[in-house]
This record gives C-alpha cells, sequence and structure tokens, in this order.
C-alpha cells in the first residue's frame, strides 16, 4: 500500500505523478479527467469516447475545479453522462477573419432589420390603442404607486447592463462570437414581439397616459409620416431618455426583454467565480423589471412575458449551440428554430471558452490543494489511486511515494 503523504498534494500532483489513474483529456488549457488508467496526457479531445465501452470508464461527474470552465448553459446533463465529450473551443481554433467579420455584418443588418420592423409594427399599434377603455385590472399595477421617473431608471438600468457588456466585447478573445450571437438572439425576440404587438392591442396601462397617447394619435396618417416616425424610434431605440414616446406596444416589455438578454449575457461569458458582477446584473434585472412596473408603461404579464421569452430564447439558442459537436459525434441531427443559427454556429466547434487578452483573476484550478475540493472529487481520486499503486511492484510504489 503507498505511504500516505504528510503534506497535501495539489490537483496538479495527483494528475501527473506516475502512479495516478488520472489522465487528463486536454484542449489548450482546459481538462477533462476520465478514469482510463494511461500515464500520459492525450493532445486532442478523445472522439472516440462516443463507444459504449469508453463511456462506462468515464467518470459520471465533472469535479468542480473543473465544471468551473464550463459556462452555465451547458445542460447538467451533458456534464454528468458525457464529461469526455464536452469540447471547448479555445482561442487558437478562431474562424477566419472574413467569415468573423461577414457574419457580425449579417447578425447586424439583421439585428437592424428588426428593430425597424418594431418601430414600424410601434406606430401602427399606436394608432389602435383603444378609445373609451379603462386600464385592464392588474394585480401589481393596481397595489403599486405610481413613480414618474420610474422608466427612465429602468432604461439606466439597460444602458449600464450593455456597458458591461461592451467592456465584455473588448477584453474577451471570442468577441466576434458573441457579439453576433447576441444581436440574433435580440433580433429575433424583437420579430416576435412584432407579432404578439399587433394581434391584440391593449388599453393603456395606466390613467396618466390617456390624454398624451389620445393626443398623438392620428398624427401618422400618411405614408411618408409613418416612415419618419418609425426612423424617430428607430435611431432613438424605443427609449424615453431618447425623447421616443409610443402607446400600445405592451405585449410583451421590449425594456425587460433587453435588460435580460444583457444579464444573461454577462453571466454567460464570465467566468464563474466572478460572482459579485453576477450578483450585481441579477439585481439589476430584478430592479429594472420593478421600474418597469413601477412607471406603470408596461402591464405586469408584459414584464414576465418579456423575461421568461428572452431568457428561455437565450438559453435555447446556447443550449443547441453548445451541444452541437457532441450530437453530431452520436450523428443526431437536430434543427435550430432560430433565423440564421446555423449560418452563424456552422464554424464554431465546442463550447465558446471565457478567454480574455488582459489578465482578469482567472484561477489556476490545477493547483488547488485537494482539500478545498468536494469531498466526492477528493475520495475519489484517493480511491483510484490506491487501486492503481496496488498492482505496482512494490519497489516502483517505493520509487513513486510522494515526499
Amino acid at each position: 500500500m503507498p505511504v500516505i503523504p504528510s503534506v497535501i498534494p495539489t490537483v496538479a500532483d495527483v494528475v501527473h505523478s506516475p502512479i495516478s489513474p488520472i489522465r487528463l483529456i486536454s484542449k489548450d488549457d482546459t481538462h477533462i479527467i476520465t478514469n482510463t488508467g494511461s500515464l500520459s496526457p492525450v493532445p486532442q479531445m478523445a472522439r472516440h469516447a462516443s463507444s459504449p465501452s469508453s463511456l462506462a470508464h468515464t467518470i459520471p461527474f465533472v469535479p468542480s475545479q473543473l465544471e468551473s470552465l464550463l459556462p452555465p448553459s451547458l445542460p447538467q446533463i451533458f456534464k454528468q453522462l458525457i464529461p469526455s465529450e464536452i469540447k471547448m473551443m479555445s482561442e487558437k481554433e478562431k474562424e477566419e477573419w472574413s467569415s468573423m467579420i461577414t457574419k457580425v455584418i449579417v447578425s447586424f443588418c439583421y439585428a437592424m432589420f428588426a428593430i425597424f420592423c418594431t418601430s414600424v409594427t410601434m406606430v401602427v399599434v399606436h394608432e389602435r390603442v383603444p378609445k373609451d377603455y379603462p386600464p385592464l385590472p392588474d394585480i401589481i399595477l393596481d397595489n403599486l404607486p405610481l413613480i414618474p421617473s420610474a422608466f427612465a431608471i429602468s432604461e439606466f438600468i439597460c444602458v449600464v447592463l450593455g456597458l458591461i457588456v461592451f467592456f465584455i466585447l473588448v477584453i474577451h478573445k471570442h468577441r466576434g462570437i458573441i457579439f453576433r450571437r447576441v444581436l440574433v438572439i435580440i433580433a429575433s425576440v424583437f420579430l416576435l414581439r412584432c407579432i404578439t404587438m399587433f394581434i391584440t392591442s391593449l388599453s393603456v396601462p395606466g390613467t396618466h397616459l390617456t390624454a398624451s397617447c389620445m393626443a398623438t394619435r392620428g398624427m401618422t396618417t400618411t405614408f411618408d409620416d409613418k416612415l419618419k416616425r418609425a426612423l424617430e424610434i428607430t435611431f432613438g431605440f424605443g427609449m424615453s431618455i431618447m425623447n421616443v414616446k409610443t402607446c400600445g406596444d405592451y405585449m410583451f416589455s421590449g425594456h425587460m426583454s433587453m435588460i435580460t438578454i444583457l444579464n444573461y449575457t454577462i453571466n454567460e461569458y464570465t467566468p464563474k467565480h466572478w460572482k459579485g458582477l453576477h450578483i450585481i446584473t441579477w439585481v439589476l434585472n430584478c430592479f429594472g423589471a420593478f421600474f418597469v412596473l413601477a412607471a406603470h408603461e408596461h402591464y405586469s404579464i408584459d414584464v414576465f412575458i418579456g423575461f421568461f421569452i428572452s431568457s428561455r430564447l437565450f438559453v435555447y439558442y446556447h443550449d443547441t449551440a453548445n451541444m452541437r459537436h457532441i450530437l453530431n459525434l452520436h450523428n443526431i441531427e437536430t434543427t435550430a428554430y432560430i433565423p440564421l443559427f446555423d449560418y452563424m454556429e456552422d464554424t464554431v466547434d465546442g463550447v465558446v471558452k471565457n478567454e480574455f487578452i488582459i489578465s482578469v483573476g482567472e484561477k489556476d484550478h490545477r493547483h488547488r490543494p485537494l482539500h478545498s475540493l468536494d469531498p466526492q472529487t477528493i475520495h475519489t481520486l484517493q480511491e483510484q489511486q490506491q487501486q492503481i499503486a496496488s498492482t505496482l511492484p512494490t519497489e516502483q510504489q517505493h520509487h513513486h511515494q510522494y515526499h
């Protein structure tokens, strides 16, 4: 039996020890632990791990220090059942510059098209706001007093989150992929919003809006007037702080959708140990919802549906993108019901790793002491080491024991 070391080894000590049963299947700086008994690391992801015999030897969980490298959108089932097949795209696998620029331009045009369509729809529904209809019963608005400046505060929160996302894009090595993904998700959400706004016209949610909405109704009767008003909304991004005032665009809240997408983007493309930032963005997300409601500019259902649709579409997009390489390994065909998805993701092979052009306090998980790991991981590592060590000759055990 091996001698129990007096000094607690690190994860790197255990992994690189000659008597260790742990093999690192690495892709650049990404490490996945498998119970194969091999003593030498391999340079590429184990594509053969899809066979039943290989999967049977895979540890059925990803240790916490390795799981922190994975984005939160990656489904837990894939982390637990087939961790050896999780591939993370590294900075060395960047697509060609021309392809990247082309896709960014296409995604930007798609987003601007969606915003313009939304603006045109807002002009149309403004003319269809019901007259002489009181606000609908709303359990939250009926019990929440009106705060006149609340809507501007919610837009300020959106701007703050947008600046954080901009900073992440500047320092992230995969900024092109992130930027086009966010644009496609925003555009898809707002195209869906065009439909929900157009098919049903709701009365204004607050009596303070009745006079202003009715006063501006009927001012865009000609095509030129409608086009001019749509362009004003487009370039003002539909924000009141840009002097854009609209009525009738209630189902669902575009402000809530934007705040939610920006929040999810920040949480997806920053390291897990940036917990302070993540808490702040979630608090801002919640306060954004509160201030939209406090302004009585949207019904409660608008805010709820806005959060639900935008968050689910964000997760669905990233789930599909992150599972793409795993499903391809098993020849499983999938269809993503998001416009331009296949075109945007055809050159992305694996999960986008959070790599930055500057040092932002990344943690080297390979050199954490074992006592900082979860008990299940420690027990598994020690048990496997003892099993392999017991099969080696006595001389080799003494030669490779820890000091």
